[in-house]
């Protein structure tokens, strides 16, 4: 099984970005996505954000388990939830990030 570091590294090289660029999209430090690369970090609460910006599953990232995704792939679920559910998991998701829950 692939550590953190790896399927990090994997999902921002198949995504074609650069550490910083990762950093800055998924509001991180470059040093952080540094250091979770080479396995200094083996866990992180920013497991979603990075994912987000590399467009894989946050499952997949966290855990290694199952495929990457492309996150287009899930888009295509989102866009099938009705418009008020997507508005709430919306709200629901600014909440959690303002009271600091990552």
């Amino acid at each position: 099984m692939s550590t953190l570091g790896e399927r990090v590294f994997e999902a921002r090289t198949t995504a074609k970005l650069s550490q910083k660029e990762l950093a800055k999209r998924a509001g991180v430090s470059q040093v952080t996505i540094h250091r979770i690369e080479v396995g200094l970090i083996k866990e992180t609460a920013h497991i979603v954000k990075i994912a987000v910006a590399c467009r894989v599953d946050p499952i997949w990232l966290d855990k290694g388990g199952g495929p990457m995704k492309r996150m287009s792939e899930m888009d295509a679920t989102w866009r099938t939830l009705p418009v008020e559910r997507r508005r709430r998991l919306l709200a629901l998701d600014k909440a959690l990030d303002s009271e600091g829950v990552a």
